[in-house]
């Protein structure tokens, strides 16, 4: 966040920020939007969102969060919950996309769903999940052609339609809260 400040500073870049990530990505995604009001939009993939659920939820969980939180060999509950984006996603303010592989091991789609719900039940923050049925935690890079397609044209869409618009463009502004679940995508 220092490095957008600074490149606003110099002129390099104006207000029109959003944040994207996947995995470790959308972790800091969504830690990002429930510490700051910077971003107009953000979009969250695959996240680990509660790390005291997703120690024991993850294919991985039990022998690499001990180790992220350092408190190897011991898993601190307490530690876990204050570095978990969950604590703090009720304040966010950012429009918000979910998208999640449904038979994600590793970052299972609890994670996503927790943290969609909190922010859609906080307040009128915007926010959507899609749920990519018979896709895993690789779905953006490596999964069926059509979950490839659509979960990248979501993430410009999602972005383009929050964006501030400068006069010289004009992007629709968003509806409502949904949740979307993709059944049947080749």
């Amino acid at each position: 966040m220092a490095a957008i400040k600074q490149l606003q500073a110099e002129g390099i870049c104006d207000d029109r920020v959003c944040v994207t990530g996947k995995s470790y990505g959308g972790y800091l995604s969504s830690w990002a939007i429930g510490h700051s009001d910077m971003f107009q939009a953000a979009v969250v993939m695959a996240p680990v969102g509660n790390i005291e659920t997703h120690y024991g939820t993850s294919d991985g969980g039990y022998y690499a969060d001990p180790l992220y939180l350092g408190t190897e060999p011991e898993f601190s509950r307490k530690r876990a919950r204050e570095l978990s984006p969950l604590q703090f996603i009720e304040s966010a303010k950012t429009p918000t996309l979910f998208l999640q592989g449904k038979d994600d091991e590793r970052c299972p789609k609890c994670q996503s769903e927790e943290l969609f719900v909190s922010l859609y039940t906080a307040g009128d923050t915007r926010t959507e999940l899609v749920l990519y049925p018979e896709e895993g935690h690789l779905f953006l890079g490596e999964g069926k052609p059509m979950c490839r397609a659509d979960a990248a044209q979501r993430i410009i869409d999602w972005h383009e339609s929050h964006l501030e618009q400068t006069p010289e463009t004009s992007t629709p502004t968003a509806a409502e809260n949904s949740v979307a679940q993709l059944e049947g995508v080749v």
